[in-house]
């Protein structure tokens, strides 16, 4: 800015010539004359950095067409940008964006969260080249249904085309069941030259690798090659256990409305995770993941932590009152000795003041001589006890008696 300043200072009083005053400041003669124009225009402000947004963009998407994204994906909040491109595709006659740009606009309108752009991270792919070169093949998880038992859905999925060549509710994870629906795929599709799955039942005997299932020999004398996945490993059936995801975020979506929006609560105990992240943002639907789970449990045992400081401090707090409690009806007898004893000098000099009445004495005498024999009763014990004390006990009992009777010794 400074710099520019200066340079239209030197190029008003036309003291250099303007081609050797851009080659000094290391500008074109264009550049220069653009500061130029654009400090008579505007002053010092129009030698600020400008915005390099063009003042027209006729490849802009449409803002109609842009909602019409945005309302798609709010009615699909788990479908991503090639989804979306061609559910558009296929319902609208309109060309629709390309990929990226629905991208760009779920980014722009906050559909996709940070989280779910990490888990969108490229990463290496690998993918046969030709359909029916690899079927990856997997039961996702059971579960139960209203009145029908379990369910256990068969997916099968070319590798190449993500196609879903297999998708059955089935009521077994058996060997007749799930060849009864690969020949149906058979006759439909072809057959593929290799099947790839998990070392589970009924493909693989999970307890002696390597030994062939009859679902395995099946395969083999159709011409199919079969391999397994390494034990622990699900990523090697990648596609299929993504497919999961997607299908699960489907099926939550229809049970929100067939629930009424009633909530949902989905616990993801899979490594990877088996939901999709934009599942959380379902309406009515609470997802956990294990670390969600985590931070819950640590949540919970600092509150207990703290519950049992609290708890502690109340236990003491009340032992020490218990205790107080405890001692002070040690001295429970002597109170009422001490009462019981008041009570008698009350009663005798109250005998004797209905005696003088019933005399006919002057009350006002009466009243004198009741207050006076109570006063001496009362202090005759206090009084002999210090008259009587030797030397060690007299300092303990005058200390206790200004205690008991806030006495003070200059009075």
């Amino acid at each position: 800015m400074k710099l520019r300043q200066e340079f239209v200072e030197l190029a008003l009083h036309q003291s250099v010539p303007f081609a050797d005053l851009c080659r000094r400041f290391g500008v074109s003669r264009q550049t220069g004359y653009k500061w130029l124009n654009r400090y008579k225009k505007d002053g010092i402000a129009g030698l600020a950095d400008q915005s390099r947004r063009p003042l027209h963009s006729p490849s802009i998407t449409p803002p109609a067409l842009e909602q019409h994204v945005l309302g798609v994906r709010a009615r699909n909040p788990a479908w991503g940008a090639r989804k979306i491109a061609r559910f558009l595709r296929d319902q609208t006659p309109v060309p629709p964006p390309a990929t990226s740009t629905i991208t760009g606009i779920l980014h722009r309108h906050d559909r996709i969260t940070p989280r779910a752009s990490a888990d969108a991270t490229s990463w290496q792919r690998f993918e046969r080249e030709q359909p029916n070169e690899l079927w990856q093949m997997d039961f996702k998880g059971h579960f139960a249904t209203v009145g029908e038992g379990r369910c256990h859905p068969l997916t099968v999925l070319d590798d190449h085309s993500r196609f879903n060549v297999v998708l059955q509710a089935c009521a077994f994870e058996t060997t007749a069941t799930v060849q009864a629906h690969l020949e149906r795929a058979f006759a439909t599709y072809g057959l593929p030259r290799q099947i790839n799955t998990d070392n589970g039942a009924p493909w693989g005997a999970s307890r002696q690798l390597g030994q062939l299932t009859e679902l395995a020999i099946w395969l083999i004398r159709l011409g199919i090659r079969v391999s397994y996945s390494r034990p622990y490993h699900p990523q090697t059936n990648g596609k299929n256990e993504r497919f999961h995801r997607s299908l699960k975020a489907e099926v939550l979506e229809r049970a929100i409305k067939a629930r009424k929006h009633r909530p949902i609560f989905v616990v993801d105990l899979a490594v990877p995770r088996d939901v999709e992240p934009e599942v959380a943002e379902l309406d009515d639907v609470f997802l956990y993941s294990v670390d969600d789970l985590g931070e819950i449990v640590k949540e919970g045992l600092d509150s207990r932590q703290g519950a049992v400081a609290q708890a502690e401090a109340i236990i003491d707090t009340n032992v020490v009152n218990f205790m107080h409690w405890l001692e002070s009806r040690e001295v429970v007898p002597t109170i009422r000795a001490l009462r019981d004893q008041a009570e008698r000098y009350r009663r005798h000099e109250l005998d004797r003041a209905k005696k003088l009445l019933a005399k006919g004495e002057d009350p006002h005498q009466i009243l004198e001589s009741l207050s006076n024999g109570l006063t001496n009763k009362f202090l005759h014990i206090p009084s002999y006890a210090l008259n009587h004390a030797v030397a060690d006990e007299r300092d303990d009992l005058v200390e206790l008696i200004n205690r008991l009777y806030h006495l003070h010794r200059s009075e």
